[in-house]
Parts: C-alpha cells; structure tokens; sequence
C-alpha cells in the first residue's frame, strides 16, 4: 500500500510519490491539469468564471476516467483514456475563444 504524502519525511519519498501519481486520475491531479494547461494556452490567469468552467469540466472528466475503470476490454479502455487526456484541455480552448481580440 502507498504512503499517504502527509506521512511521508523526506523530499526524494514525496518526489517520488509525486512521480508515480503525476498521471493520476484523482480528482485533484486531474483539477490541477486542467487549470495548469487552461494558463499555459490562455496565457492568462483565471478569471473566477474561467475557474468555474475548469471545476466543472474536471467533474465531467473525473466521471468518464472512473467510468473507465470499469471497461474490461483494454483496447477500448485504452482508447477512452487517450481521448479524454487529449479533452483535458478543452477548457483552455473556450477561455482562449472568448477573449476579446486586439
């Protein structure tokens, strides 16, 4: 079983406890993808509407990557993962889109 990262007491167990999960699915990894790449592409920060829109769309994502879970064909378990990893910037698009033009 994994160590919570609250017990653990050096800097190379939380690096490596962050390595083995930077592709999780937990909600906050997930929270924190979404919003990271909604900067990066929206070259801004965000506004509370833009961080309401990644709070949602990260529930929607959170919900079709637990639903994965429970496909037993691998080939399309696989597929949807790779799709939805491919959305999770979906958010960043629509904040780009509505900002005004120059």
């Amino acid at each position: 079983m994994s160590k919570d990262p609250e017990d653990m007491e050096t800097l190379e167990e939380i690096e490596a406890w962050e390595k083995a999960n930077n592709d999780s699915n937990d909600i906050y990894r997930l929270s924190a993808r979404v919003k990271n790449l909604a900067v990066i592409e929206g070259k801004a920060s965000l506004t509370p509407v833009g961080a309401m829109l990644c709070n949602t769309y990260t529930h929607v994502l959170k919900a079709l990557y637990d639903f994965s879970e429970t496909i037993q064909d691998k080939a399309v378990k696989d597929r949807l993962v790779e799709i939805l990893r491919n959305s999770e910037s979906m958010p960043a698009k629509f904040i780009l889109a509505s900002k005004p033009r120059k």
